[in-house]
């Protein structure tokens, strides 16, 4: 089922644009901006812990969420119109 533009808005990382930017974030919310489930995240910054520390809490900072950037990649932005990740 497509998520709503609200539902999508509530994301952190998604600006009222569709672009995406570095705030404090969960597993969760990475996850809904790479298209994938929160394990599938976890999974690819395995390789990367050292580079990009521990969690405060269950939120990685707005440092970390741009190391993860730039370990896996930006993320694509979001299409409001059609609701769906473009390149």
């Amino acid at each position: 089922m497509p998520k709503s533009k609200l539902q999508i808005l509530k994301n952190p990382l998604i600006n009222v644009d569709g672009s995406i930017t570095a705030r404090p974030c969960t597993n969760v919310d990475l996850g809904e901006v790479y298209g994938v489930n929160r394990r599938t995240i976890i999974n690819w910054l395995k390789p990367f812990e050292k580079e990009i520390g521990l969690r405060v809490s269950y939120f990685y900072t707005q440092k970390q969420v741009q190391i993860i950037f730039e370990c896996i990649g930006e993320p694509q932005y979001i299409d409001f119109e059609k609701l769906k990740m473009v390149a």
